[in-house]
């Protein structure tokens, strides 16, 4: 083994301070495409973005054939938050990788990334066709003896859970459209969210948990619900389908600010999306000037992991407000405001109706838009206001606070 294999080995280990000192060896000592991408990809993940973006060119510069480079290129320009170079560098990835003899998961791989900077500039009929060839085989599978459902007419469709408990709340609006083409809908569904809210008033027959054994015997076919918006024709924003089901009156007299500064999927933390403890800690601070600053992070596992959980100061972390989605739904109605980072809380307090200030950072997900294309909230309405942050490296507590104050006062 040379001592670039072990320097990757280290790499993808998760041991990326160790493994850049023999990369940057390899990239100066035996220049190559490879040398070049091994170490520009160590630099994005050590969150050296500017230098990362050096190499990855020095690697193109090289050879200009392979998607890899391209790809993080991408990357790294979406951390940045540089859309724009971003979808031109993953259309250079997906035209490489679609001409060459590359695996499936290559071609996954890159289709995804392209189809997210499609929909992220809201170019969504180019992203559909992308996304499900990025997400079927690798996040979804049809059911063995069903097949995968392109939205013909059938008598029985199995709707399939997929991403994280903030897509159970954003994709469900699309489930009353299913009867128009499927005469009996099934919704396989995380157990934690079976009792969430009532699916069947969403057009479901019938709800099976997922850690429940089942049969393909009466089931035609297979879809996932991140597929229903472009099964159903979604071309722009407008298309987003309304659900107003969970919004009931909130108490307008409450002095209670929601706060969740953590955003974890399938028990694994986000920390992209997580504010660091001392920013956590400040925008604590800074909220309880305008009232009693109640937790929505649970530090037990009944929704999150406690790898890692450290609670702010001066907060009410009362389990029993959260314990589980429903009792949390009633919490986040005792709220005059909701301040979270983007996780399932963000989407629970869009569907109640209450005003919530999303955190998004730099690198944001692609169903925020942008600043320019996104300006306000699609998906659940104007009391959902977003505070974009600008760096990649720390959040700016003091202007989330002054936006914080702006939602209050709206």
């Amino acid at each position: 083994m040379t001592a670039s294999d072990s320097a990757l080995d280290l790499l993808n280990s998760g041991h990326i301070a160790e493994s850049i000192p023999p990369l940057r060896e390899a990239a100066l000592c035996d220049p190559s495409y490879k040398s070049f991408l091994n170490y520009g990809i160590a630099l994005r993940y050590s969150g050296d973005f500017t230098n990362a973006l050096i190499w990855l060119a020095k690697a193109v510069c090289l050879d200009t054939r392979p998607p890899n480079a391209f790809l993080a290129l991408g990357n790294v320009s979406t951390e940045l938050g540089e859309w724009d170079h971003a979808l031109g560098y993953y259309e250079s990835a997906f035209y490489r990788v679609s001409h060459q003899q590359s695996g499936a998961d290559a071609i996954r791989q890159v289709a995804i990334a392209y189809a997210s900077a499609l929909m992220r500039a809201h170019r969504f009929s180019e992203a559909w066709p992308l996304w499900e060839l990025g997400r079927f085989n690798r996040s979804y599978f049809a059911l063995p003896g069903t097949q995968q459902w392109l939205g013909q007419p059938c008598d029985s469709l199995l709707v399939v859970c997929e991403g994280g408990y903030g897509d159970a709340m954003l994709y469900g609006r699309w489930l009353p459209l299913l009867h128009t083409r499927a005469r009996y809908v099934s919704l396989l569904i995380w157990d934690r969210m079976t009792d969430f809210r009532s699916w069947k008033l969403l057009g479901v027959d019938e709800v099976i948990s997922q850690s429940t054994e089942m049969e393909a015997a009466n089931t035609q076919y297979t879809t996932s619900w991140m597929s229903l918006p472009a099964i159903f024709g979604m071309k722009s924003v407008a298309d987003i389908p309304p659900d107003d089901a969970l919004r009931n009156a909130y108490d307008m007299k409450s002095e209670r600010i929601g706060y969740c500064w953590r955003a974890e999927e399938n028990l694994t933390l986000r920390p992209v999306r997580s504010l660091d403890d001392d920013s956590a800690q400040s925008l604590a601070d800074a909220l309880a000037n305008y009232g009693e600053v109640t937790s929505l992070a649970p530090s037990k596992l009944a929704l999150y992991t406690t790898k890692g959980f450290v609670i702010p100061s001066g907060i009410l972390q009362d389990e029993s407000l959260i314990a589980g989605w429903r009792v949390t739904a009633q919490t986040i109605r005792s709220c005059k405001l909701v301040v979270t980072v983007d996780t399932a809380v963000a989407h629970l307090a869009g569907l109640c109706g209450v005003p919530t200030l999303i955190l998004l950072p730099c690198n944001s997900d692609q169903k925020w838009g942008t600043a320019d294309n996104q300006p306000t909230d699609p998906w659940y309405g104007a009391h959902v206001h977003y505070y974009r942050n600008a760096d990649p490296h720390k959040w700016n507590v003091e202007e989330i606070a002054s936006c914080a104050a702006s939602t209050i006062t709206s």
